[in-house]
């Protein structure tokens, strides 16, 4: 890997990098002609270009990349196979810090362009690759009560449209997931102690939140959660 920043002012940065990757290739799942087949190794190539500001106590990144990366899927023949590569062309905008000091705030969205390509198949060339959205968004926040110790959270979770299967004839509809949470930091004993209550998918939504070789899992209804943590 190599990077490249250029400081234009103290609070403003612009930056270039490459790199490439090499990780351990995929295992053909149990329901495909050559199940438990080890592939080759993953090779992928990443080039990002973007800038960094610091704006109001907020960091702000705003970046362009493009990935590729060997294909592995599911062909017609029912075989998992590696032919040709995803490339993942897109655009990142990510806000995180304090726009004041009572709020913390963690944000991000993402437009992608994935597609398949060099495959030799016309059933999958230029198709979406499976289970990659064009649209994600993320938006966390925190805020600091006037009572010592006591904060509330939410998040808002969006997930765009996505392929089930590499020839693309099946789309899971995008969906959006509220989250809630509160936090009390106190002492008990002399020792730190701090409750954390959670609502995660309070609408109960359902949705499906993974595609994988033409298998879908559904979402988690909704949950709640009550959790200690104490230092001693």
């Amino acid at each position: 890997s190599v990077g490249l920043v250029l400081k234009l002012t103290p609070k403003v940065s612009l930056y270039g990098s490459y790199s490439e990757g090499f990780e351990q290739g995929g295992v053909a799942p149990y329901n495909t002609v050559n199940a438990g087949q080890y592939l080759n190794p993953l090779k992928s190539k990443q080039y990002e270009a973007g800038a960094k500001a610091d704006v109001a106590g907020v960091a702000l990144t705003l970046a362009a990349f493009q990935i590729d990366r060997t294909l592995q899927y599911v062909d017609s023949r029912n075989v998992y196979v590696q032919a040709g590569k995803e490339r993942h062309s897109g655009v990142e905008f990510t806000a995180n810090g304090r726009p004041i000091a009572s709020l913390a705030i963690i944000a991000g969205a993402s437009y992608m362009n994935a597609r398949q390509i060099d495959t030799g198949d016309a059933a999958t060339e230029g198709k979406r690759p499976a289970n990659v959205p064009r649209w994600q968004a993320n938006l966390f926040a925190e805020y600091t009560t006037p009572l010592e110790g006591f904060s509330v959270n939410a998040g808002i979770y969006y997930m765009g449209e996505r392929a089930l299967d590499p020839v693309n004839t099946v789309f899971l509809p995008g969906y959006a997931r509220i989250d809630l949470g509160a936090r009390y930091a106190t002492h008990i004993g002399g020792h730190p102690v701090v409750f954390r209550a959670t609502v995660e998918n309070v609408a109960n939504k359902q949705y499906w939140s993974a595609a994988n070789y033409a298998s879908v899992y559904p979402g988690q209804p909704r949950e709640a959660f009550l959790r200690v943590q104490a230092s001693f």
